[in-house]
Protein backbone atom coordinates (compact mmCIF):
# COMPACT_ATOMS: atom_id res chain seq x y z
CA UNK A 1 0.00 0.00 0.00
CA UNK A 2 1.51 3.28 -1.14
CA UNK A 3 0.88 6.31 1.07
CA UNK A 4 0.20 9.54 -0.78
CA UNK A 5 -0.58 13.05 0.38
CA UNK A 6 -3.51 15.40 -0.16
CA UNK A 7 -2.50 18.07 -2.71
CA UNK A 8 -4.61 20.62 -0.81
CA UNK A 9 -3.55 20.19 2.84
CA UNK A 10 -0.78 17.58 2.80
CA UNK A 11 -2.56 15.00 4.97
CA UNK A 12 -1.50 11.38 4.48
CA UNK A 13 -3.82 9.36 2.26
CA UNK A 14 -4.13 5.65 1.68
CA UNK A 15 -4.71 4.04 -1.72
CA UNK A 16 -8.26 4.21 -2.94
CA UNK A 17 -9.34 7.23 -0.90
CA UNK A 18 -11.58 9.57 -2.87
CA UNK A 19 -11.72 12.36 -0.30
CA UNK A 20 -9.17 13.72 2.13
CA UNK A 21 -10.03 12.74 5.73
CA UNK A 22 -8.61 16.04 7.01
CA UNK A 23 -9.88 18.75 4.65
CA UNK A 24 -12.53 16.88 2.64
CA UNK A 25 -10.96 17.80 -0.71
CA UNK A 26 -11.81 15.43 -3.58
CA UNK A 27 -8.78 13.29 -4.32
CA UNK A 28 -7.68 12.64 -7.85
CA UNK A 29 -4.14 11.66 -7.03
CA UNK A 30 -1.82 11.28 -9.92
CA UNK A 31 1.92 11.13 -9.87
CA UNK A 32 2.04 14.78 -10.98
CA UNK A 33 -0.10 15.98 -8.08
CA UNK A 34 2.02 14.14 -5.54
CA UNK A 35 5.19 15.57 -7.02
CA UNK A 36 3.61 19.03 -7.17
CA UNK A 37 2.66 18.88 -3.46
CA UNK A 38 6.17 17.75 -2.50
CA UNK A 39 7.69 20.48 -4.68
CA UNK A 40 5.44 23.14 -3.10
CA UNK A 41 6.34 21.88 0.37
CA UNK A 42 10.05 22.00 -0.50
CA UNK A 43 9.73 25.54 -1.93
CA UNK A 44 7.91 26.63 1.23
CA UNK A 45 10.69 25.18 3.42
CA UNK A 46 13.36 26.86 1.29
CA UNK A 47 11.56 30.21 1.52
CA UNK A 48 11.28 29.86 5.30
CA UNK A 49 15.00 29.06 5.50
CA UNK A 50 15.89 32.07 3.34
CA UNK A 51 13.69 34.31 5.51
CA UNK A 52 15.43 33.05 8.66
CA UNK A 53 18.85 33.69 7.12
CA UNK A 54 17.80 37.22 6.09
CA UNK A 55 16.50 37.91 9.61
CA UNK A 56 19.77 36.70 11.12
CA UNK A 57 21.80 38.92 8.77
CA UNK A 58 19.60 41.91 9.59
CA UNK A 59 20.00 41.24 13.33
CA UNK A 60 23.79 40.99 12.99
CA UNK A 61 23.87 44.25 11.00
CA UNK A 62 21.78 45.97 13.69
CA UNK A 63 24.10 44.67 16.41
CA UNK A 64 27.16 45.95 14.50
CA UNK A 65 25.49 49.34 14.12
CA UNK A 66 24.66 49.51 17.83
CA UNK A 67 28.24 48.56 18.74
CA UNK A 68 29.65 51.31 16.48
CA UNK A 69 27.29 53.93 17.92
CA UNK A 70 28.18 52.87 21.46
CA UNK A 71 31.89 53.18 20.68
CA UNK A 72 31.39 56.68 19.26
CA UNK A 73 29.37 57.80 22.31
CA UNK A 74 31.96 56.34 24.70
CA UNK A 75 34.79 58.07 22.81
CA UNK A 76 33.01 61.44 22.95
CA UNK A 77 32.31 60.96 26.66
CA UNK A 78 35.97 60.09 27.32
CA UNK A 79 37.14 63.12 25.35
CA UNK A 80 34.80 65.44 27.26
CA UNK A 81 35.96 63.94 30.56
CA UNK A 82 39.61 64.52 29.66
CA UNK A 83 38.86 68.08 28.55
CA UNK A 84 37.14 68.73 31.88
CA UNK A 85 40.06 67.39 33.89
CA UNK A 86 42.66 69.32 31.94
CA UNK A 87 42.44 73.07 32.04
CA UNK A 88 42.05 74.05 28.39
CA UNK A 89 41.58 77.74 29.04
CA UNK A 90 44.39 79.98 27.80
CA UNK A 91 46.74 80.77 30.61
CA UNK A 92 47.80 84.29 31.26
CA UNK A 93 51.50 84.69 31.22
CA UNK A 94 52.91 86.16 34.36
CA UNK A 95 55.14 89.08 33.91
CA UNK A 96 58.08 89.24 36.17
CA UNK A 97 59.52 92.60 36.98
Amino acid sequence: MKIKYCPHCGAKLEDGMKFCPKCGEKIDISQNQEVKYNQNKLEKNVNISIDKINQKIELENNQDSIAKRSLIVASIFALLTIMTLVDWSPKKKKKYI
